[in-house]
């Protein structure tokens, strides 16, 4: 790797790590992953995140995610800082939250995870109470009703598929985050 010298090289070497790195995600070879996206990782030169932005997020979000798979957290909480220092993007940040979630909850740190999401999920614009009480609940259920209207349960299924990105990754955080709400904080299970 130290032969390779020209930027343009570099970037390609950097960006078939990083095919490489999810391959060996998909496959479930999570160290083999790890490895393959900080090797991309080490090849981006001083100007990454501004000349190729988008290969720089891919290679950093894919070792932060196999680093949490691998149990190697201390190296995912740093891979995850440096995305949130570099990219100011709003998606970019929520699959960082998504992910620091899913490793705080790996490590049985429930309420750093129930803090991590519901800040990801207020930027979202999905808000939690500080303290729940019925009438929340109640304000829930109103809402709820409402989008639904006549509609049973059962027609959801006939709707069309969710394209909208947002509401995508709402559902996202709020399945990671849903183990650690029923462990501690179970007053929240029924917003």
């Amino acid at each position: 790797l130290s032969l390779i010298s020209q930027t343009e090289e570099r970037y390609r070497f950097a960006k078939l790590s990083r095919i490489a790195g999810e391959k060996a995600n998909r496959t479930a070879a999570y160290e083999a992953s790890l490895n393959y996206y900080l090797q991309g990782i080490s090849l981006l030169p001083d100007e990454h995140w501004k000349e190729f932005r988008e290969e720089s997020l891919a290679l950093f979000l894919g070792a932060a995610e196999a680093a949490f798979l691998v149990g190697h957290f201390d190296k995912m909480d740093e891979l995850c800082r440096t995305i949130l220092v570099e990219s100011h993007e709003e998606m970019d940040q929520l699959k960082v939250y998504e992910v620091l979630v899913s490793g705080n909850l790996a490590q049985t740190k429930l309420a750093d995870a129930v803090e991590i999401g519901f800040k990801a999920l207020s930027i979202l614009g999905v808000n939690f109470p500080a303290k729940v009480e019925e009438t929340d609940w109640r304000e829930w259920r109103r809402r709820v009703d409402e989008c639904l209207g006549a509609k049973e349960v059962q027609a959801l299924i006939e709707e069309p598929a969710m394209v909208c990105e947002k509401a995508i990754m709402k559902l996202r955080i709020l399945s990671r985050l849903l183990p650690a709400v029923y462990k501690f904080c179970p007053e929240y299970l029924p917003l």
